[in-house]
């Protein structure tokens, strides 16, 4: 897996970024199998927790991505953690969410999970889940719109779901899951740089 560089010759929307600070945060996301027709692949966005009011209420308008307001914590073998230290094989880590707004609030996740051995090489699926340069989103009058971004490589580890109690992904609308997960992946996590929304390919 190879990230794609910030040069000199990267469009004006990548390299011209707006930063803010999120706390943590949850995702639902999806990553469609196929790609626009200007071949951009990207991950779409079905909710995203984060602790942070201000920011959750900005994107919500622009760039239109669908934040929410929860209270989260995480733990790392039991213990309080602020998830800055590296991770460690065999290590326990436990992420806690639930929703303060919008609807349905009240919404929670709880996760435990085992972390693994580094994986080397990045399996097909790996890269298919996390090697994707931008986001799909849409304008209020719901024309499509794509925000690329940039970042290293993912250093990915194996993990073990021990605990798992999700009401998160049926609150996006989807079905909820009937079955475990079919993989379980990891990080200490990298910087994300998000660019400017780009044109949506012409029809």
């Amino acid at each position: 897996m190879v990230s794609e560089p910030i040069t000199a010759t990267t469009p004006r929307p990548l390299r011209h970024t707006l930063l803010t600070q999120w706390g943590r945060d949850l995702t639902c996301s999806t990553a469609p199998a196929g790609s626009d027709s200007l071949g951009r692949r990207g991950v779409v966005f079905l909710s995203l927790e984060a602790t942070r009011l201000l920011p959750v209420l900005v994107s919500r308008q622009w760039p239109r991505i669908p934040y929410t307001w929860s209270k989260m914590s995480m733990e790392r073998d039991g213990a309080a953690a602020a998830g800055t230290e590296p991770l460690r094989a065999g290590e326990q880590l436990t992420y806690v969410a639930r929703r303060r707004w919008p609807a349905p609030r009240g919404a929670r996740s709880r996760i435990t999970v085992e972390v693994g051995e580094t994986i080397q090489n990045s399996s097909e699926r790996g890269a298919f889940l996390t090697a994707r340069w931008g986001l799909h989103t849409r304008t209020l009058t719901g024309r499509a719109r794509y925000l690329p971004n940039a970042h290293r490589a993912w250093t990915l580890r194996e993990a073990t779901v021990l605990e798992l109690d999700d009401e998160l992904i049926a609150a996006t609308g989807l079905p909820r899951p009937s079955g475990p997960p079919e993989s379980v992946l990891v990080t200490d996590g990298v910087p994300v740089l998000f660019g400017g929304p780009l044109a949506p390919p012409p029809t």
